[in-house]
C-alpha cells in the first residue's frame, strides 16, 4: 500500500516537472515571437516614417517650385504691365502735343486768315463817314427812356395812393363790405319736417343721420354705419373720404362675405394690416383663412 502511494506521489513529481519544463518552453516561444513582432513593427514603423519624411520632402519641394514659378510669372507680367503702362504714357503724352499743335496751327491761321479778309474788306470798302445825326438820335433816346420811367413811377405812386397802400387806416372809415357767403352744397336747400320724414322714412338719409343698419343688411352689404362709400341703400353717396382698402371707415368690410367682422367692430392693433401665417391670414405666406 505504501510502495503503491510511493509510486503515485513520484509519477505526480515527474508530471509536475514535466508541466513545468513544458510552460516554461512555451512562455519562451511566446515572449520570443512576441519579441520578433516588436521589432518588426518597429521596422515597419521606421520604415514608414521615412517613407513619409520624403514624400513630405517631396511636396515641400513642388510648392516651394510652383511657389518660385508664380512669383517669376507675376513678376513677368508686372515688368510687361509697366513697360505698357510706360508705352501708353509717352503715347498719351505725345498725343497731347500733336493736339496742342494742331490747335496752335489752326489759331494761327484762323488769325491771319481774319487778318487777310479784314485787309480785303477794308480795301474793297470805300471809307464810311461818320453819320451827323448819330449824337442826335443818342440824345432823344435817351431823353424818350427818362419820361417814360417818370411815368411809371407817376402811374405806381397814384395806384399805390387810390389802394391806401403805405397809409394807416383811419377810425372814421367804415370797413370794405365782405364779399357775401358762399352756398354751401348741404345747407343750400332747407327742407321741411314733413320731406324730412318722408325722406327718413324712405331711407334716402339712412347713412347721413347715423342709421340705415337695416336697409344695408336687406341690401346685402353687411351692418355698417355712417360714410358707406356708395355701398349702402338708396341716396347713400361717398361722404368726401376714402375708405381702407376695401373697407369702411368704421372698420368693416366692404363686403359681407369676404372674412369681414361686421359693421363698427374695430380692428385689433396687432390685427392691424395683413395676419401673420400662424394665425392664417392671407399675407405672402399663405394659409387658409379663418373667422376671428
Amino acid at each position: 500500500m505504501k510502495e503503491e502511494a510511493a509510486e503515485r506521489l513520484e509519477e505526480y513529481k515527474l508530471r509536475e516537472k514535466a508541466n513545468a519544463a513544458k510552460l516554461a518552453a512555451q512562455r519562451q516561444q511566446q515572449k520570443s515571437a512576441q519579441d520578433q513582432r516588436q521589432q518588426e513593427n518597429e521596422e515597419r514603423r521606421l520604415l514608414l516614417l521615412e517613407k513619409h519624411k520624403e514624400a513630405q520632402q517631396k511636396h515641400d519641394e513642388m510648392v516651394q517650385q510652383r511657389r518660385a514659378e508664380v512669383e517669376q510669372r507675376m513678376r513677368e507680367q508686372r515688368k510687361v504691365q509697366e513697360r505698357n503702362q510706360k508705352a501708353q504714357a509717352a503715347a498719351n503724352k505725345q498725343r497731347e502735343q500733336e493736339w496742342d499743335q494742331n490747335m496752335l496751327r489752326q489759331a494761327w491761321e484762323n488769325r491771319l486768315r481774319r487778318e487777310e479778309e479784314a485787309q480785303c474788306r477794308s480795301a474793297a470798302a470805300p471809307p464810311r463817314a461818320p453819320s451827323p445825326t448819330k449824337a442826335a438820335d443818342n440824345a432823344a433816346a435817351a431823353e424818350m427812356y427818362k419820361e417814360m420811367r417818370r411815368q411809371a413811377a407817376m402811374n405806381k405812386m397814384r395806384v399805390e395812393a387810390e389802394m391806401g397802400v403805405g397809409q394807416p387806416p383811419s377810425p372814421l372809415q367804415p370797413p370794405p363790405p365782405r364779399a357775401p357767403p358762399t352756398p354751401d352744397h348741404y345747407s343750400s336747400k332747407k327742407l321741411s319736417q314733413a320731406e324730412l320724414d318722408e325722406a327718413r322714412r324712405q331711407g334716402v338719409l339712412a347713412d347721413a343721420q347715423g342709421g340705415g343698419e337695416q336697409q344695408a343688411a336687406r341690401a346685402g352689404h353687411g351692418r355698417r354705419r355712417g360714410g358707406a362709400c356708395g355701398r349702402g341703400p338708396a341716396g347713400a353717396g361717398r361722404d368726401g373720404r376714402r375708405p381702407a382698402h376695401g373697407r369702411t371707415r368704421d372698420g368693416a368690410s366692404a363686403v359681407a362675405d369676404r372674412g369681414g367682422r361686421g359693421g363698427g367692430l374695430p380692428r385689433l392693433p396687432e390685427r392691424r394690416g395683413r395676419r401673420r401665417r400662424r394665425e392664417g391670414g392671407r399675407g405672402a405666406a399663405g394659409g387658409r383663412v379663418r373667422r376671428p
